[in-house]
């Protein structure tokens, strides 16, 4: 059995000033290719580690073509999609007789118009290359935007059950099992799909807290109630990439029922709205959230910056919490990674033990408040580079660029070259800072953090309502090409 293998990554948000080119992929997560896939990702506990490991398990050829993927920003430039997509598509030509296709893509992917259905597009030109019998399967994030035309295009399509994603890999090995056994001719999968009118900002998506919690728990049940159903998945949906189909959604994959699948998604989504009006939860104000860190017996308090989600769009530059640490005194505190490359390259050049004054972050957009002007003393420099250890991506190396430490007074300033989301503890080790050892520790996450930083915080995780593009407050950014009315921005 032969097997392509590929993906083309990006979770889009339309209202971030950062366009995702080419230039961008290569610099965030990266660009690999061929045989080179395998090798970065074999072991990883990734969506692709998953697929390659079951494809070894299997005794199953895995050809590798193009992996890209892209930090959340703007809109792909066409230029970029298309050139990944000439790669798969021929790298599948070159394969000869292949058995099926199997992707890890992400499922909130817009390009340049007239391209806002990013996977559907990538799935189109692909079953139009291999024609309606060979099978394709992949695997999705768990904000992904699915659309008719990717249902339409796919056999089968497997979305990660948990948020934070603690298991991409697993949802990979779904995709591949699928796809092997439907060859094999054990499983006919087909799909059912439910679309719900509503969108919520990634904190209120959180999997381990009610609404969410119930919702899964619910489809677990089902799940086990019938063996004809292989899988159903939720998909919270990505409403900043701001067309028809940025909503919550229930896809059903099932051993040829497709009156079953229907059924069982349209149960799904009846459930999840129904209890829509549980997702929402205020948000605690920056400095109200320093007090009551500070006067917190247990550590470390881990301060979520939201609103300011690299992993969503976010700049990773907003300075407000950062601000209310330094004016009110805090102590044993630990900020990052900030993104400011010109604040990295002034402390680089001062060098390790020198102190200097200078502005920090707010530099992207008008959307992340205003710099705060600091002083510190550089502590450390480092390349950024490190290994992610824990229950996402671990085994995966991350790259931050030029990275420095600050000290302004008992609070530590992480400030980094790049936008990178700290899903692990080793953002932290890396520059020499123990997380377990702070009293106060500050990340620019939505919900991924919790996977690493919620058993160490003895202290309590509080949602800081600070400035930013990734701000769960819907009313604040314009949507255009939203399918209204939708809940909550509309009174239904």
């Amino acid at each position: 059995m032969r097997l392509v293998t590929g993906s083309i990554m990006h979770e889009t948000n339309v209202f971030s000033p950062i366009k995702a080119t080419y230039e961008q992929f290569e610099k965030s997560w990266g660009i690999f290719r061929k045989d080179e896939i395998l090798k970065v990702y074999s072991g990883t506990n990734t969506g692709m580690g998953g697929i390659i490991d079951v494809c070894k398990r299997e005794g199953v050829e895995l050809i590798p073509t193009v992996w890209a993927m892209a930090m959340p920003c703007a809109e792909v430039d066409r230029s970029a999609l298309d050139g990944f997509l000439d790669e798969l598509l021929d790298g599948i030509k070159k394969a000869g007789k292949i058995d099926g296709i199997c992707l890890e893509l992400h499922g909130a992917m817009r390009a340049d118009d007239p391209v806002r259905d990013g996977e559907g597009y990538v799935l189109q030109k692909i079953r139009e290359l291999v024609g309606p019998d060979i099978p394709i399967t992949s695997s999705l994030d768990y904000h992904a935007n699915v659309t008719p035309e990717m249902v339409k295009y796919a056999n089968a399509l497997h979305i990660y059950d948990t948020y934070p994603h603690i298991d991409s890999y697993e949802t990979g090995c779904a995709a591949a099992d699928t796809i092997i056994r439907a060859i094999r001719g054990e499983i006919k999968p087909c799909m059912g799909w439910k679309q719900v009118p509503m969108s919520f900002g990634l904190t209120y998506q959180f999997t381990g807290m009610i609404p969410m919690s119930t919702i899964m728990e619910y489809v677990v049940r089902l799940e086990n109630s019938n063996p004809k159903i292989i899988d159903i998945s939720v998909a919270a949906g990505f409403c900043w990439s701001d067309f028809e189909h940025a909503l919550h959604s229930v896809t059903v994959v099932t051993d040829n029922e497709p009156a079953l699948a229907q059924e069982m998604a349209e149960e799904v989504a009846e459930l999840s709205w129904n209890l829509r009006k549980l997702f929402i939860r205020p948000l605690v104000k920056p400095k109200e959230a320093v007090e009551i860190a500070m006067a917190q017996k247990e550590a470390p308090v881990v301060l979520a910056d939201i609103a300011d989600n690299p992993g969503a769009g976010g700049s990773a530059d907003g300075a407000e919490i950062l601000r209310a640490l330094l004016e009110l005194g805090a102590k044993d505190a630990a900020v990052g990674p900030i993104s400011d490359p010109e604040a990295v390259e002034q402390c680089i050049k001062a060098g390790v033990g020198k102190t200097l004054t200078l502005s920090v972050g707010a530099k992207t957009d008008k959307f992340h408040g205003e710099p705060v002007t600091l002083t510190g003393t550089v502590r450390a420099i480092t390349d950024g580079t490190y290994t992610r250890r824990g229950p996402m991506m671990g085994g995966t190396v991350d790259k931050m660029g030029p990275t420095v430490l600050l000290n302004c007074d008992g609070v530590q300033v992480m400030l980094s070259s790049k936008r990178v989301q700290p899903i692990c503890l080793e953002v932290f080790r890396h520059v020499g800072i123990e997380p377990t050892a702070q009293k106060i520790l500050v990340v620019k996450s939505c919900a991924h953090f919790r996977a690493a930083y919620q058993p160490i915080a003895k202290g309590g995780v509080i949602e800081v309502d600070a400035p930013g593009l990734s701000h769960p407050d819907l009313n604040r950014y314009e949507f255009k090409g939203m399918k209204r009315p939708f809940y909550p921005l509309d009174n239904i």
